[in-house]
């Protein structure tokens, strides 16, 4: 790992490298992490307490990370890096596990985007608390049953996420809002 990233971001990436999921903060939630792959999507929604194939949201650290999950659209009208998650056209390479449509995201945050240019892959990403409650803003208040079904936990970046993204769906030609934050 690079030894000009802080202990706690490379700790974080060789365990999220290692197939471990954890708890790491974006720049508007705590979030609920692990590496794009069909195992880890059905767990992430065990650990929430919903269907196995909800939509997650996928994070990535840069436009040519974004390029390879999703067909974006006219790069110069998105709001990037940024909380703005958009819904797009998955690529061939990740359909099998993603499906049609992907939820994605460049986030704001160096911390998050190194971690991912560390392993060099996108990140599932989505709140701490369990389907329905509010999301989880502070670490302290991080139920058990979730922190025990997790490796690892960021404490570092993490003392102030409150709130959601902006989410847009742009795979009809026109921007559409779904969520706004």
């Amino acid at each position: 790992m690079d030894p000009s990233f802080p202990h706690w971001l490379t700790e974080a990436a060789h365990h999220l490298s290692s197939g471990r999921i954890g708890i790491v903060p974006t720049d508007t939630i705590l979030g609920l992490s692990a590496t794009v792959t069909t195992a880890h999507a059905a767990r992430l929604n065990h650990i929430k307490g919903r269907s196995p194939t909800h939509p997650l949201v996928v994070l990535v650290s840069g436009w040519a990370m974004a390029r390879t999950v999703a067909c974006l659209p006219n790069e110069s009208t998105l709001a990037w890096p940024g909380p703005v998650t958009y819904i797009c056209h998955t690529t061939p390479t990740y359909q099998a596990i993603l499906g049609p449509t992907v939820a994605l995201r460049y986030p704001m945050g160096w911390w998050i985007r190194g971690i991912m240019d560390l392993i060099q892959a996108p990140l599932f990403s989505t709140s701490v608390n369990a389907t329905g409650d509010p999301p989880i803003t502070h670490v302290a208040h991080i139920p058990s049953q979730i922190r025990d079904q997790v490796a690892f936990c960021v404490t570092e970046m993490a003392t102030y996420r409150t709130h959601p993204s902006t989410i847009i769906d742009v795979t009809c030609g026109h921007p559409v809002i779904c969520r706004h934050a």
